[in-house]
């Protein structure tokens, strides 16, 4: 059926999926039991979640980015045929401190950091423009917080989040290979810190890292009587931006 043009992409949507599979076995097979056990809410059931984990599928084992790829194929292939004809090569950590060569744990640390920082200033921004937070306040719209509702998304709010995190992974010569397992890291932490559990990394730790206890808060449906009128808590995985 002339398909065999797109034997790359079917490739690499495969791996998508595959990982998407490996990614929401690790949450159920983690989270869904601490939820059970050390529950912060009482729910009478979860039929409330259901729709949060058809989010999930979708967003996780490939079906909105396959839909996003052939949407943007055709801007993806002009703008990768300008950079080849102007000779335009991102360069990556390595290639500044070549010494890195020899330590892919510290540059994929680096790496992290910096994507980070890129995710808090977009969810600033998405509580900070109106139009931005038309879009964003479906993620805040539910009532029962679970580790399924990280992808609760609006499906342009999700579009526009891919194109971020790519253009910045692009723009600091984000490795393909270490691409894959950041993104896997970071969703990861952001399924549990919506996690339906008390749970804290005590006064150090919740200066390094997001807990469930700390993301709660900015979803809190209150915090504009606190006098936060744009929100609070607005780190991804390190509160050290907040």
């Amino acid at each position: 059926i002339g398909a065999m043009a797109y034997i790359e992409e079917g490739f690499t949507g495969l791996g998508v999926f595959l990982y998407g599979l490996i990614e929401i076995a690790l949450m159920v097979a983690i989270m869904r039991p601490l939820e059970k056990y050390f529950p912060l809410e009482q729910w009478s059931n979860r039929s409330s979640t259901r729709v949060d984990v058809i989010y999930t599928l979708l967003t996780r084992l490939g079906v909105l980015p396959l839909i996003f790829f052939f949407m943007l194929l055709p801007v993806e292939s002009s703008i990768s045929a300008w950079l080849r004809l102007h000779d335009v090569i991102p360069k990556n950590l390595e290639d500044f401190f070549p010494a890195l060569f020899s330590l892919p744990l510290v540059s994929f640390c680096i790496y992290l950091i910096i994507l980070d920082f890129s995710e808090y200033l977009r969810h600033r921004l998405q509580h900070r423009l109106n139009v931005w937070w038309a879009l964003h306040s479906l993620h805040h719209s539910q009532r029962a917080m679970s580790y399924w509702t990280d992808d609760r998304n609006h499906l342009l709010d999700e579009l526009i989040r891919d194109l971020w995190v790519a253009m910045v992974a692009l723009l600091i010569g984000v490795p393909p290979g270490q691409f894959v397992f950041l993104i896997i890291l970071m969703r990861m932490v952001e399924s549990f810190s919506h996690a339906n559990v008390p749970f804290t990394f005590g006064r150090i730790g919740e200066k390094i890292l997001v807990s469930p206890h700390y993301h709660r808060i900015h979803h809190a449906i209150n915090i504009e009587q606190s006098g936060k009128k744009h929100g609070c808590n607005f780190a991804v995985l390190f509160p050290l931006w907040d």
